[in-house]
């Protein structure tokens, strides 16, 4: 008798929701694109093997999650494949609160941005900004790099720019021309 462990992706559901969760980190390109490469290495490299991989595209194709290009060069999330992603979506660098906790998902940011700003500032530019690229991110699949940047903004939104003139030497009136010497 044989002891067979058994295989985290056997299950073509399980597969496929773990698949989708890799799609999820990856920023698409043009109208939603996701390069198949960038999602079927990451799996594979999980311990998968080809045939789990195959079984889980097929089977997030055929819950209507995923959309497949003919020629299988990349994938798109479809309506219902984008709801299931959409507020679990995960910042590429953890966004640090002054507090020492990181938020993770646009979930947490958004939870953060409710709790944690006073009712008195939610109507302050870098506030809204901030809300508004992190629901456009987790609603419409936008892009997630302006929900990080929305919300470092809306984090540090009582902190003051200062320009320094000194940090860098201009070449401005330093430059000599051949004609000139």
């Amino acid at each position: 008798m044989r002891f067979v462990e058994a295989r985290p992706y056997a299950d073509a559901a399980t597969a496929a929701r773990r698949l989708l969760e890799i799609a999820n980190t990856i920023e698409p390109i043009q109208d939603g694109r996701i390069h198949i490469e960038k999602i079927n290495l990451p799996f594979l490299r999980e311990g998968a093997t080809p045939g789990e991989y195959g079984a889980a595209l097929d089977y997030a194709i055929a819950q209507g999650w995923l959309w497949k290009h003919g020629s299988g060069t990349y994938v798109k999330f479809t309506p219902s494949g984008a709801e299931l992603k959409g507020w679990q979506r995960k910042f590429e660098e953890l966004i640090e609160l002054p507090d020492g906790r990181k938020l993770k998902t646009l979930a947490e940011a958004m939870a953060w941005l409710a709790k944690e700003i006073p009712k008195s500032e939610h109507k302050m530019e870098k506030v809204q900004n901030a809300a508004h690229f992190v629901t456009r991110a987790a609603e419409h699949n936008g892009p997630m790099i302006f929900a990080q940047m929305g919300m470092l903004q809306a984090i540090h939104r009582h902190r003051e720019r200062v320009f320094n003139p000194h940090r860098k030497d201009t070449h401005w009136g330093k430059r000599k021309l051949k004609r000139d010497q």
